[in-house]
């Protein structure tokens, strides 16, 4: 569960990490056999090779995870979830306030209950502004919201 909330910098330079970590800085000689080999471990492992429904089970992750967006999404975003093999089930559509903007109190709500119940969200997308009502949505709270949530599981 923790692991899912490994920053995106950190998972792109995970390889070079661990063989920086294995390898002494005076033997960079066995650099490129490390790597090779620990990149076949990370593409067998991961999700792209075993698949969502594997990767989860194998890692003994029991909710399946969700996404977020402004209840006024474009309604390719559930056939998105389902392309994707999420489900269209799970996208959580989040409220909109009496200016048509996305609730980010609903946000926050949604996002304690995912943290409280183990639910991995796979993102929470904010829509800057729309343009047919010209109402903005207030991004820094959402990004406040999304980390708060990230750093505490």
């Amino acid at each position: 569960w923790q692991l899912l909330n490994v920053d995106i910098d950190d998972i792109c330079d995970l390889v070079e990490n661990i063989i920086r970590f294995i390898i002494p800085v005076e033997d960079a000689s066995q650099y490129d056999e490390y790597e090779s080999k620990l990149k076949v471990v990370v593409e067998q492992e991961g999700i792209m090779s075993l698949g969502l429904f594997n990767f989860l089970e194998k890692h003994g992750l029991e909710q399946s995870p969700v996404y977020t967006s402004p209840a006024s999404n474009h309604y390719s975003w559930p056939k998105a979830g389902t392309l994707l093999g999420l489900g269209s089930d799970a996208l959580i559509p989040i409220e909109l306030d009496v200016n048509f903007r996305q609730n980010v109190d609903h946000l926050r709500q949604k996002l304690e209950e995912f943290l409280e119940k183990e639910i991995p969200v796979i993102s929470v997308t904010a829509v800057m502004a729309q343009l047919k009502s010209l109402q903005w949505t207030p991004l820094k709270r959402c990004m406040i919201y999304g980390r708060s949530s990230k750093r505490r599981g």
